[in-house]
C-alpha cells in the first residue's frame, strides 16, 4: 500500500475490454507497489462498474474505447474515468487514442475530470505509474498544476461542422491559432444556437497546458 496525498493505494484496477491488453497493464502494475485488480465485462451502468470497482481497488486505469472486442461496456472509459474521481477514486485514462481527431472531442467532455491523460507506452515502468498516481491523487486533494489549474478567458468560434455536430474553437491566451474542437452537444443548451463563426464567450480553461490535446473548457465561468 501506498499513500499519495492522503489516497491509500494497494489495490489498481485495470478497465480494458482487450483481455491481452489488460494482461499486460495489470503486469506492469504488479511490477509496482501496487496489486492489480482485472475488471471483467460486461459492465452495463456506470455507478455499477464504479462500485465494483470502488470495492476491490483504490485506483483505476482506463481505456477509453471499450467497445472495439465485444460488448465489454456501454460507456466510454473517459466517461468511466472522469466519475471515478469526482467520486474520490484516482483514476488514469490511458488511450492510444490520445491526441485522435475523432476521438479527442470525446475525451474532452471529460478532460476536466482527468488530471492524468495519458498512451499506453507512458505506464510500462513502476516509477512511471507511481507519479502518475501522484499527479491524480494531488488534484483530487486540491493541489493543481499549472498546467492543470483554470483560468477565466476567451475563446472563439472558428469553425462548426455540422457532419460531426463539433465546432473548433481558438483560445487567444493560449495560442489562436491552434484550434480544439468540442462536441456541439457538449456546449451548454443556452448556447449552442449561438455557435456561428467569431463568437466569442468566456469560459475556464486550463491555459496553462503545453499541449493542445491536454487543454479543456469548463462552461463554469464563475
Amino acid at each position: 500500500m501506498l499513500e499519495l496525498s492522503g489516497h491509500q493505494i494497494k489495490t489498481v484496477a485495470i478497465v480494458d475490454d482487450d483481455p491481452d491488453s489488460r494482461r499486460s497493464l495489470a503486469m506492469c502494475v504488479d511490477a509496482s507497489p501496487f496489486s492489480p485488480f482485472q475488471v471483467q465485462g460486461p459492465l452495463a451502468e456506470l455507478e455499477d462498474a464504479y462500485g465494483l470497482i470502488q470495492s476491490e481497488a483504490q485506483g483505476c486505469i482506463c481505456d477509453h474505447q471499450l467497445q472495439t472486442k465485444g460488448p465489454y461496456a456501454h460507456f466510454y472509459g473517459a466517461e468511466l474515468a472522469a466519475w471515478n474521481n469526482q467520486h474520490a477514486l484516482p483514476s488514469i485514462l490511458c488511450t492510444q487514442y490520445f491526441g485522435s481527431d475523432d476521438q479527442m472531442p470525446v475525451i474532452r467532455a471529460y478532460l476536466k475530470d482527468l488530471p492524468v491523460l495519458c498512451r499506453p507506452g507512458q505506464l510500462e515502468e513502476p516509477e512511471d505509474i507511481v507519479k502518475a498516481f501522484q499527479a491524480c491523487a494531488s488534484e483530487l486533494n486540491g493541489s493543481f498544476s499549472p498546467a492543470r489549474r483554470s483560468w477565466r478567458t476567451q475563446v472563439v468560434v472558428e469553425k462548426l461542422d455540422r457532419m460531426d455536430r463539433t465546432v473548433s474553437f481558438s483560445l487567444p491566451a493560449w495560442q489562436v491559432d491552434d484550434f480544439i474542437r468540442v462536441r456541439i452537444d457538449d456546449v451548454p443548451w443556452n448556447l449552442r444556437d449561438k455557435m456561428k463563426v467569431g463568437y466569442r464567450s468566456f469560459v475556464r480553461a486550463n491555459i496553462g497546458a503545453t499541449q493542445r490535446e491536454l487543454l479543456y473548457i469548463d462552461w463554469q465561468t464563475e
